[in-house]
């Protein structure tokens, strides 16, 4: 089976979509490097808007092309204007044979926001969708060990898996990526292979978390997101004061006790990543829409 991208939101721009091979399967599309995905990041201007009675219709331009964005039941805080700039979070599809994204989530954004997702999609191009998943991990040589957990991280999410255990790690990570961990490890693993080395720091950082001897990827965890966002919209709504100030990453461990510090302030990372929640101050959040 080719490995794939179906639960990432793959950060493209306006004309891959639009280019994206359909594959056998009806609903997935393919990156230049063969790898299925469906869901998509992208970042553009409103050059039109529609309201319907059911969603807003709104066409969208990012200097690479454009296309038609179905927005449903979002709150976007203020109105679509043509000229506004727009982050979407959808899943790209064909209608009556013509590429369009259908959304859920989506939120006003800024011009240098927009830019910074220029500058990711070109990265993940040239790194990642361009690349033989088979040796991603030959294009971001270590340089430290935050290099090495991106690395074991990406191959993870590159084969669409959400949780797996800890056996199965070893047909996950390739040998060759698991001689480098070796030797990049020899002086600290205290006697664990480098794949268990590695899949613990995961753990420490937030980047995994077990549940049933099964180790689950945080920023694939759908239930675990939606839990986290639920509970910062839960406490800004019990307490005003926190829709001005913001919620903490303590506050947030309060309401998820079960949950781990960092892989709760993983959570934070991803959903902000993600546009459903902003920084205001000092590490304090707020949701996009309550």
């Amino acid at each position: 089976m080719v490995e794939c991208f179906i639960d990432v939101y793959c950060k493209l721009f306006i004309a891959d979509l639009l280019k994206a091979p359909s594959s056998d399967d009806e609903g997935i599309f393919l990156l230049t490097n063969g790898s299925r995905f469906r869901k998509v990041q992208l970042y553009g201007v409103a050059v039109q808007v529609i309201e319907k009675e059911s969603h807003l219709h709104a066409t969208v331009e990012d200097g690479t092309g454009r296309i038609d964005v179905y927005l449903w039941n979002i709150e976007l805080g203020s109105p679509l204007r043509l000229g506004d700039t727009l982050m979407v979070l959808g899943t790209l599809k064909t209608l009556h044979e013509k590429r369009i994204v259908s959304s859920h989530s989506a939120r006003h954004s800024t011009p240098l926001e927009e830019m910074v997702h220029r500058a990711e999609a070109l990265r993940l191009r040239e790194h990642v969708y361009t690349q033989n998943m088979m040796h991603i991990h030959r294009s971001l040589p270590f340089k430290n060990a935050s290099a090495a957990v991106e690395q074991v991280l990406q191959l993870i999410m590159i084969r669409g898996l959400s949780s797996f255990s800890r056996e199965q790690a070893d047909t996950i990570i390739p040998q060759e990526l698991q001689q480098q961990l070796d030797e990049y490890f020899q002086s600290s693993r205290h006697g664990q292979s480098p794949v268990q080395t590695i899949l613990n720091i995961m753990q420490n950082t937030g980047e995994l978390f077990t549940t049933n001897d099964r180790l689950h990827v945080t920023s694939m965890n759908d239930q675990l997101l939606r839990t986290t966002l639920a509970q910062v919209r839960s406490l800004c709504v019990d307490d005003p004061n926190l829709r001005e100030t913001g919620v903490s990453i303590w506050q947030l461990e309060k309401k998820v006790p079960s949950v781990e510090q960092s892989v709760v302030r993983r959570c934070v990372f991803v959903l902000e990543e993600r546009g459903d929640i902003y920084s205001v101050q000092n590490g304090r959040y707020l949701p996009t829409e309550l």
